[in-house]
């Protein structure tokens, strides 16, 4: 009678089982199977999806289940699975932890006499094996998607690893122990609102003569330095905005022994500010104002004489234009273009010391310091990275009063040696209509230096 009761029990409870099994696996609905989630990513995994659907053990005990009730009476039962739960950094479990290679579901169970069906095991350790990885490459190849640091979580659960003992074979588990690790979260990104540039190069060439050099000569040392600082507003922060403010200053000093009264003379004194604002129209173009003003700072003389040539302010000249400005820089950042076209400018010359200089050397009229003009004018920047140590910027200005034209190209060939150490060559053409014409160059003036020397160059950003 024992047995019998015995045998009708197990029925039942096999049965029960059965129906719980069937009616979890109609109910769960499949919203993307695993493998379509793998191939989303770049996984390359075959996982089941039989991952998302309860485990149905292989033994008299059905897997463990979650049941609740549903509108109209249905009674659902599933069992949970973690891979759908958010995603956090975490640690990837060591692969030999559940090496099924070796057949560790019977190492578990081996010296333990159960007389049963242990499939469900291995089966059940492949299956977390790959969620486990599919979680993982997830987090590795979509970090975006990451919410949580496992280390920085309000209240972290309790997590355990397996401890395995070869020697003794014997697994026990133990609670896992973080380390330090980072946040994945990184530093707040600083914006840079304005990109700063400084520059500095003094170029010097000397030359040493004996007395008694077979082909004459003198001595001589000539001093190149030229110092530049640039400010403009990002604009990868401000795309809609265009200023820029750049402050030079060029100056050339010869030693001249034939001057018997200074020994030295200034072929070259340019002090010159640039500033432009522009509202961005479409694409590279802006509707942009400019102003422009150069001077000298130094004295200069005619030779064994005390004639003054120029002075601070004698000359001067201003220039302000409103218009259009095009800019654009090539995909390698190599080559940058710009240009300022203003139909409608003021230029104004300036000489303070016109007791000493004569203001029509400078297009000015006689008796008078200042002179405006309106008319338009054009500039256009290039440069140009040739090479690594090879460089070349370029500056055409012109302005027109529709009487006179005056126009400036100037030219800079840069070769860099190393981080200090460069030589230049500086042409500088000139025309002016508006002074007095020159038996030779006519209304064309040119200077040219060839230079060796130090030069420094550093960039801060605010």
């Amino acid at each position: 009678m024992k047995k019998y009761f015995t045998l009708v029990f197990a029925l039942i409870f096999c049965a029960s089982g059965a129906i719980a099994n069937d009616s979890t696996a109609n109910v769960v609905a499949e919203p993307m199977a695993i493998n379509e989630i793998a191939d989303s990513i770049g996984v390359n995994s075959e996982i089941s999806d039989s991952l998302l659907l309860p485990d149905t053990l292989e033994m008299s005990v059905p897997a463990p289940v979650l049941e609740w009730d549903i509108v109209g009476g249905t009674r659902v039962a599933v069992k949970p699975n973690y891979i759908f739960v958010p995603l956090i950094f975490e640690e990837y479990p060591a692969t030999d932890m559940y090496d099924t290679k070796n057949n560790v579901a019977d190492v578990y169970l081996s010296g333990l006499a159960l007389n049963v069906n242990n499939s469900w095991l291995t089966s059940s350790i492949k299956d977390r094996e790959d969620v486990a990885k599919l979680r993982f490459e997830t987090m590795v190849n979509r970090p975006q998607d990451v919410q949580y640091n496992e280390k920085d979580l309000p209240e972290p659960p309790k997590s355990y690893v397996l401890v395995t003992d070869p020697s003794k074979r014997s697994v026990t588990i133990e609670e896992r122990k973080f380390d330090n690790v980072p946040s994945a979260q990184g530093d707040k990104m600083r914006i840079l609102n304005w990109l700063h540039t400084y520059s500095a190069s003094v170029q010097v060439s000397q030359a040493y003569l004996s007395e008694n050099w077979y082909q004459g000569g003198e001595n001589n040392v000539n001093v190149l330095g030229d110092f530049l600082w640039s400010v403009k507003l990002n604009p990868n922060v401000h795309k809609n905005l265009l200023f820029e403010n750049t402050v030079q200053y060029k100056v050339s000093v010869n030693s001249a022994s034939q001057d018997t009264i200074r020994g030295y003379s200034i072929s070259q004194d340019q002090f010159q500010v640039n500033t432009k604002f522009g509202y961005k129209a479409i694409k590279n173009w802006y509707y942009s104002t400019s102003l422009r003003f150069k001077t000298q700072l130094l004295n200069n003389y005619t030779a064994n004489t005390n004639n003054m040539t120029a002075s601070v302010l004698s000359p001067a000249d201003l220039n302000i234009g409103v218009g259009m400005t095009y800019n654009t820089t090539s995909k390698n950042k190599k080559v940058k273009f710009d240009m300022s076209l203003a139909p409608l400018s003021m230029d104004m010359k300036i000489c303070v010391e016109s007791k000493k200089l004569k203001p029509t050397s400078f297009g000015i009229d006689e008796g008078k310091h200042l002179k405006t003009a309106f008319g338009s004018n054009m500039e256009a920047k290039l440069s140009w990275a040739i090479s690594h140590d090879i460089s070349w910027s370029s500056r055409l200005f012109a302005f027109s009063d529709y009487e006179h034209i005056q126009g400036d190209w100037e030219n800079t060939l840069n070769f860099t040696i190393n981080k200090y150490l460069s030589t230049k060559i500086y042409a500088h053409l000139r025309y002016d209509n508006s002074v007095s014409k020159h038996q030779n160059w006519k209304y064309w003036q040119f200077n040219e230096i060839l230079s060796f020397g130090f030069n420094y160059k550093f960039s801060m950003n605010k």
